[in-house]
């Protein structure tokens, strides 16, 4: 008979079969230096499977979503999860339909400013959320910080509230990001030239034992 351990990963690996993925650009990927690896990621060049682990990672962030906006409330911050017209998470839409993505929360009544926010959440381990406190989101985590211009452009909110838990000790980072526009558009325009481009965007070097490139 197997281990409890081992049971449990069968059923994760049972309810997450291997897939091609999403069926949209997301929002999230649009950060990622490499053209070409988003314009293959998007067209399900190869199937998508991750070991149970990382399922249990995945979902423990998930989880961390509704304890940082318990905190949140209780703080004196207005939490609004989802969207009152659809009863859903809020959501957007761009290149054309082919791109998407999901906000975690809108917030309002932030200490030090009477404006909306966009809410992300994330969890990390110790050493990039430390590499995250020295050099701030858009250095340690541009893919998080054009996830986040995205939404602001498409909510027409003008700021962020980037918020990050240590898994090691439960530190908190935050970091209030500020909507740029010239940025958010440049964004745009690369999903929509990735999800039109009829052939692959050249590489970033076609040396294959560039660091970039090596686990490509």
């Amino acid at each position: 008979m197997g281990s409890v351990i081992e049971a449990i990963d069968a059923a994760i690996a049972e309810a997450n079969p291997s897939s091609a993925g999403r069926v949209y650009l997301g929002a999230s990927q649009l950060g990622e230096e490499c053209e070409r690896k988003l314009w293959y990621s998007f067209r399900w060049s190869s199937l998508i499977y991750f070991e149970p682990r990382m399922y249990r990672l995945f979902q423990r962030g998930h989880n961390e979503e509704h304890q940082i906006n318990a905190y949140l409330r209780d703080a004196g911050i207005d939490v609004y999860e989802v969207d009152a017209e659809t009863g859903e998470q809020f959501g957007f839409k761009f290149a054309h339909g082919h791109g998407g993505g999901h906000m975690d929360s809108a917030l309002n009544n932030l200490p030090d400013s009477n404006e909306w926010h966009v809410g992300e959440y994330k969890t990390s381990g110790d050493k990039p959320f430390k590499t995250m406190v020295a050099k701030g989101v858009q250095a340690a985590k541009p893919v998080h910080y054009a996830q986040m211009q995205i939404y602001m452009h498409l909510s027409g909110m003008r700021f962020a509230a980037y918020i990050v838990v240590n898994k090691n000790d439960d530190d908190i980072y935050f970091e209030r990001v500020q909507y740029d526009q010239g940025e958010a558009e440049r964004l745009i325009a690369k999903a929509e030239y990735i999800v039109q481009a009829d052939t692959p965007p050249g590489k970033l070097s076609e040396d294959p034992s560039f660091w970039k490139c090596r686990f490509c």
